[in-house]
């Protein structure tokens, strides 16, 4: 059996041809987009702002609608509460529901239901330690969102949604959410409000 020896530019193809296919490396086509830099090594602030405009303007359509508000960690905090506390309120309205740490991503719990006896995940994860009322995302350099930290209303959120909750045990438990940062919770759980 002959060995595999990777082809490159250079590689003679007429010894390959007979009996197997060849796979040539591409050559290397250097950065997408290319400054050109003047010579005194210093570029001028209206190119600068150029290619600022346009990084943002290809980036903004990966942002979140209403980002500013969701990253803003004192606004979204909240009413907040110890997950243990939440835990316990979660399972006096509903004591059929399991809730169990994440073994993948530590630091974290989720809650389960068992139907015909199968463990079933309920999309409602959190991270344990002190809750935010509502969802805080963190960015990066480029504004994008790279980890959100779920309040306990969204967690509420998705328990509603796998019907293992309804929305007046909710109410009953949590309060409804009267701020001006509640209009994302207003918004998904109008469907259930029974």
């Amino acid at each position: 059996m002959p060995s595999i020896i990777p082809a490159t530019e250079y590689t003679n193809v007429s010894q390959f041809s007979n009996n197997g296919y060849v796979w040539l490396t591409p050559k290397h086509t250097g950065n997408m987009l290319h400054v050109r830099q003047p010579r005194d090594g210093s570029l001028g602030r209206e190119e600068l702002a150029r290619i600022r405009e346009m990084s943002d303007a290809h980036l903004s359509r990966n942002r979140l609608p209403d980002q500013d508000n969701f990253k803003d960690k004192e606004r979204q905090l909240g009413k907040a509460m110890h997950s243990s506390e939440f835990v316990q309120k979660v399972l006096k309205l509903n004591p059929n529901i399991l809730c169990e740490d994440s073994v993948n991503c530590r630091g974290h719990a989720a809650f389960y239901y068992v139907e015909r006896g199968e463990k079933k995940y309920t999309n409602a994860s959190f991270t344990k330690g002190i809750l935010p009322e509502f969802s805080i995302i963190e960015t990066d350099a480029a504004d994008l969102p790279v980890r959100v930290k779920y309040g306990w209303r969204e967690v509420l959120l998705r328990l509603v949604k796998a019907r293992q909750l309804s929305f007046r045990q909710v109410v009953r438990m949590f309060g409804d959410a009267e701020t001006v940062q509640s209009s994302h919770w207003r918004r998904n759980i109008r469907n259930f409000r029974r």
